[in-house]
């Protein structure tokens, strides 16, 4: 083999792993970590417990069973916790998950060449996959929950699958099982849809399979004797109130059935230009597994609620019709822009515009391919530039109108759309949009070298561990919260006992994470509410009695955006926060042990803790105290 042979392999060697180092790079730059939020906090909890069962075991979240009957993540959260800390096992576990997650990708993506590799690779980086009502969960989230690796292991189960490697695949779907069941789920359903073969024998073991379901939620086996009960009435409205702007695809707002229907239309877009029968049968499938997850949780949920479909959220399929969505966008970006550059701009004007108009933009472009042999080259000239410019539209509104309405209320998610285009505003993060650049240019030169691409590599390792410290975007006071370090070192818990209930006005999470204490009521512990009916009555118990003391704060939901942006979250509830009256009132459930405040009622308060935590101190109260007086 000659020199230029040598030189072409050395660089076919090196150039992967510059790629996938970009990539990643790329992906972390956009999922910055934020610490222990959003769910992670419920499953942080789970790990304590494991460590400290006697200090939790009165916590309602579980006294009527948990989230964490139906996974192992706690138990290797709890594991790497005892040897390194809460907060620093939290940041691991994402951190390995992240790059888990990116390694999935990579393979999946392997099985497409060219152009629409690279470009769904990047949108995939850079692009939010957000689905559900209020889009409140996101793929891949780069905090410590369950779903992050059960989407990366059902992910490559996918690939694997798609590779003809199917013991592994089928390895890796019972380890993503194992994690998350309601994740893993959508792995199985497209592989299904993807083997399906319109054939007898399929029919009869879809019917077999479908009558083997009925028998064993007639027969009320574990789990699919749930299937056919239906939530009574009280229950379902007490989640309704609770979970209402998510839970029920009948209540999603446009924007949600925008950006569904943005995905659906790339992958039929996308099946329809596939030269090959399994590409066409995969972007199909993609789509049935989404769009079946929401049907099932429509009709079966919302309408006849059931509880076992309510409970697995089946539309939560969604998320793997999403990914396989960005695949068939860059596929259809690839093979059509030459050809017809208006769908492709229109695809991306629906997505810009997915708060308002997306799905008539869908459906006028795809009538315009439809019949584009009839337009003239000057129509389609007109299509083009009207198309451009709501493209331009979307994006100065996102980045324009969007910092003025939302920053201060939702910094970080609704801008995503904006920042991976690379819009140039200053005022937004132009450092940020001049990195991505800097990474998709020498991706491209990577792609393109002919000679070997070390040094690539050592740039990308340095622009790495440069980064690093960035990525995690905790601030100071948080990584001092979640290290643990004042744990047991706090003035009151030498006055509570360790297996005492708290209710800290609006501060769940000191309860757990400084005091180490088992939390009375917040509105994180019910999210618990829809796998138990005790649970839920309890939980609305226990909320109707901290009322009148918390108002607002107690609410059993989360604002919709709608209300952040009005800022009307405090002014839900005319009721005065912390008076002694209501105090007294809350105290008297003998379940509730002690109450924290940033008031100060003397003499009752029992102890005080002045720390930058709480900027005018907070004052601890024992309800025992408060009932005897």
């Amino acid at each position: 083999m000659g020199s230029l042979g040598m030189d072409r392999l050395k660089a076919g060697q090196w150039r992967g792993p510059l790629l996938f180092a970009l990539f990643v790079l790329l992906w972390l730059l956009h999922h910055p970590y934020e610490g222990i939020r959003h769910d992670a906090v419920l499953y942080a909890l789970q790990a304590l417990k494991h460590l400290h069962p006697e200090h939790f075991a009165r916590d309602v979240y579980f006294l009527f069973g948990s989230q964490d009957d139906y996974t192992l993540y706690s138990f290797f959260y709890a594991g790497l916790a005892q040897g390194t800390g809460l907060g620093q096992a939290a940041l691991l576990l994402t951190l390995s998950g992240a790059l888990a997650w990116c390694f999935a990708a990579w393979r999946l993506s392997s099985i497409w060449q060219g152009g629409a590799r690279w470009l769904f690779l990047f949108l995939l980086a850079v692009m939010p996959i957000k689905y559900g009502g209020s889009e409140i969960f996101e793929v891949a989230e780069p905090f410590a929950v369950p779903r992050l690796w059960a989407n990366a292991l059902t992910l490559l189960a996918c690939a694997l699958w798609l590779q003809q490697r199917r013991w592994l695949a089928l390895a890796c779907w019972l380890a993503g099982m194992a994690m998350h069941p309601i994740m893993a789920l959508a792995g199985a359903m497209l592989v299904f849809f993807y083997e399906l073969r319109f054939t007898r024998q399929w029919a009869w073991g879809v019917l077999a399979g479908a009558l083997a379901a009925c028998a064993l939620a007639l027969f009320e086996a574990p789990m699919f004797g749930r299937l056919l009960q239906a939530m009574d009435a009280q229950w379902f409205d007490l989640l309704h109130k609770r979970t209402s702007y998510f839970l029920f695809p009948s209540e999603w707002v446009a924007r949600n059935y925008n950006t569904l229907g943005f995905h659906a239309a790339a992958l039929l877009w996308a099946a329809w230009l596939a030269g090959e029968t399994w590409q066409r049968r995969l972007f199909l499938a993609a789509c049935a597994t989404g769009l079946a997850g929401w049907l099932v949780a429509l009709v079966f949920g919302d309408w006849l609620h059931s509880v076992l479909v309510l409970q697995m959220q089946t539309w939560r399929t969604l998320w793997l019709m999403y990914v396989f969505g960005w695949a068939a966008v860059a596929i259809v970006s690839v093979q059509l822009w030459r050809p017809a550059r208006f769908v492709v701009l229109g695809l991306w004007a629906a997505w810009f515009l997915r708060d308002y108009s997306g799905s008539l933009i869908l459906l006028l472009v795809a009538l315009l391919y439809w019949q584009r042999a009839h337009m003239g080259r000057v129509a389609e000239r007109v299509l083009e530039a009207a198309l451009a410019a709501a493209v331009a539209l979307g994006l100065v509104w996102v980045a324009v109108g969007a910092s003025t309405a939302y920053l201060a209320v939702l910094p970080g998610s609704e801008l995503n759309a904006a920042r991976t285009v690379f819009v140039w505003r200053d005022a937004l993060n132009a450092g940020e949009s001049a990195l991505t650049l800097a990474i998709a240019l020498l991706a491209w030169l990577a792609w393109q070298w002919k000679r070997p691409a070390a040094l690539g590599l050592l740039l990308a390792g340095v622009l790495f561990l440069g980064y690093g410290r960035s990525w995690d975007a905790r601030s100071p006071q948080l990584k001092l919260l979640e290290g643990g370090s004042l744990w047991q070192q706090t003035p009151f818990n030498r006055h509570i006992p360790v297996d005492a209930t708290v209710y800290w006005l609006g501060g769940w999470e000191q309860t757990w994470l400084l005091l180490g204490r088992s939390s009375y009521f917040s509105r994180q512990q019910s999210a618990g509410l829809i796998f138990s009916r005790p649970l839920a009555m309890e939980i609305y118990r226990r909320y109707q009695n901290v009322y009148p003391l918390a108002g607002s704060l107690a609410r059993m939901k989360f604002p919709t955006r709608e209300e952040m942006l009005r800022r009307q979250t405090d002014a839900l509830s005319d009721i005065v926060p912390g008076t002694l009256p209501a105090l007294r009132r809350a105290c008297a459930d003998p379940g509730l042990d002690y109450v924290i405040l940033d008031k100060r009622h003397e003499p009752h308060a029992l102890a005080a803790w002045h720390a930058p935590f709480f900027s005018g101190g907070v004052y601890l109260y024992a309800c025992e105290t408060l009932r005897k007086n």
